[in-house]
């Protein structure tokens, strides 16, 4: 056989094939199997890292209150917080007598010159405010009878000042052996609701220096001495208590180590949105170029706060639906448009306007109670607070009144909400940044159960992406094969022809 005087090179395949978007210039493969095995190996690679991009978007994004920031940025802050009840000293506590007159009017130096000192030196005492056990004639009873298990708690209670006075600690109880305590000021107070017992539920308290108040609805508050009126106080209890100072007494009462004492108010009834002074509110964006206009808009306004608060109540859950379906409340969308900017923008023009929608609870809130709820005079005794993301990612501050609070709402909660919108709120960011969010007050929050996953449908789209697998495989095949003939075909011609 005669051999070709021009043989044609044979054809070699380079190995460039494209697939998905990339050159696979340096493998040089013949065989059908081994591109096979490349497309598999990619398509696996594939997966994996949809697998893991699905993963990561679904996974807990942290402690961050959304990804997207609200529109306005207004400078940084670092917050500070405490946790957990403080521990003191239970020895003292055991060896405290008030069983019998003379043992109550006894006064306990070294308990009180003890817990006086911790309040003056441990920020984490003299700071916390959590659970603690409201002082009001329910319980005051029982500790009446017997005050041995209650004794160092931290307590709350509110009432009438009766008598305030100021004392030099050392001069007046005697010196403390673990340093120097100064002046003090000592108060008794009715309680509120005590006077219908008898006798009459007094407190006797002592706090730390003098006391004063800031009214936290001013814009530039000034501090003033508290000698009368009503006062909201946190303290840690000691005793039954026998008090012989003032006009009148003794007077049965019990001791309390005060840790916090504020300005307290009159209770005020509110029938319409005109019984809440929405007029001293300051939240134009505007000011947001100074610390002391940065410090504005944070301000809660509890005067304002909580009478909304006391209005929406009302209005809120199940009960209010009958009063919110009669006054005709219509939610705006403050997803729509550039409708969440403008509110933030202009918030006195949408102030107390009725806001709804639907979003994810993006971080679980704070439940107040009546031990740790701020003096008001709407008679608002619990409320809840928390951040909603909007289905655009948008994020909303939020307060809710008691009410709703009858189940938790943990993160990523699906919801439907609706309420008044408040004010536009400066908070501080994870970044260490101050931004502005739109601070609504609820009358509805609902949770949305999203429908159970369809797995028919997931069977079908694995079905059909096997069948459309198994299809390119048999395609490249045929290709490869189809190909090869093609070249034998070619060479025979060749040879035939010469």
């Amino acid at each position: 056989m005669l051999k070709d005087p021009f043989p044609s090179p044979e054809r070699k395949s380079t190995g460039e094939h494209r697939i998905g978007g990339a050159y696979f210039s340096q493998l040089k493969v013949k065989d059908p199997r081994a591109r096979i095995f490349v497309m598999g190996a990619l398509l696996i690679l594939l997966l994996f890292a949809s697998f893991m991009l699905n993963h990561y978007a679904s996974s807990d994004p942290g402690p961050e209150v959304g990804e997207e920031p609200p529109s306005i940025e207004i400078g940084s802050a670092m917050p500070q917080r405490f946790s957990g009840v403080p521990a003191l000293n239970a020895t003292l506590a055991e060896r405290i007598t008030d069983t019998g007159p003379d043992a109550s009017a006894r006064w306990p130096s070294d308990a009180a010159g003890y817990l006086l000192y911790e309040v003056a030196h441990t920020p984490s005492v003299r700071a916390y405010g959590r659970n603690l056990l409201p002082l009001v004639p329910g319980s005051a009873a029982e500790i009446r009878k017997d005050s041995r298990p209650w004794r160092f708690k931290y307590v709350v209670f509110r009432g009438k000042l009766e008598m305030v006075e100021e004392q030099n600690y050392e001069a007046t109880y005697g010196k403390f052996k673990g340093g120097e305590i100064g002046v003090v000021q000592r108060a008794r107070v009715v309680v509120e609701g005590g006077d219908a017992m008898d006798p009459p539920l007094r407190v006797t308290f002592v706090t730390m220096g003098p006391m004063i108040w800031r009214d936290r609805n001013e814009i530039n508050p000034t501090a003033r001495p508290i000698v009368d009126g009503w006062v909201r106080v946190r303290g840690i209890f000691v005793k039954n208590f026998v008090d012989k100072d003032g006009e009148g007494g003794p007077y049965e009462s019990m001791l309390v180590m005060a840790t916090q004492v504020d300005r307290d108010y009159e209770r005020v009834e509110v029938k319409s949105l005109a019984d809440i002074p929405f007029q001293i509110i300051d939240d134009d964006p505007s000011i947001a170029d100074t610390r002391e206009g940065q410090e504005i808009l944070a301000k809660n306004y509890p005067k304002t706060m909580y009478r909304l608060i006391k209005y929406a109540e009302q209005r809120a859950g199940e009960y209010g639906k009958e009063l919110r379906e009669k006054e005709a409340l219509e939610k705006q969308e403050i997803d729509k448009h550039n409708m969440y900017e403008t509110v933030i923008g202009q918030p006195a023009r949408y102030r107390a306007e009725y806001f709804g929608g639907m979003g994810i609870i993006a971080k679980q809130g704070y439940r107040f109670d009546a031990s740790s709820i701020e003096p008001n005079d709407a008679n608002v005794e619990e409320c809840f607070d928390g951040w909603i993301a909007t289905d655009h990612n948008r994020l909303i501050q939020f307060v809710a009144p008691g009410p709703l609070m009858q189940r938790d709402w943990p993160k990523n909660t699906r919801i439907r909400w609706a309420g008044y919108f408040y004010k536009a709120k400066g908070y501080p960011a994870f970044n260490h940044t101050r931004r502005l969010a739109p601070f609504i007050v609820l009358t509805q929050l609902e949770e949305v159960k999203l429908p159970p996953p369809n797995y028919q449908a997931q069977f079908i789209f694995a079905g059909a992406f096997l069948v459309g697998l198994i299809l390119l495989v048999w395609i490249i095949i045929r290709n490869d094969r189809a190909s090869e003939e093609y070249r034998r075909g070619q060479r025979g011609r060749k040879i035939k022809s010469a």
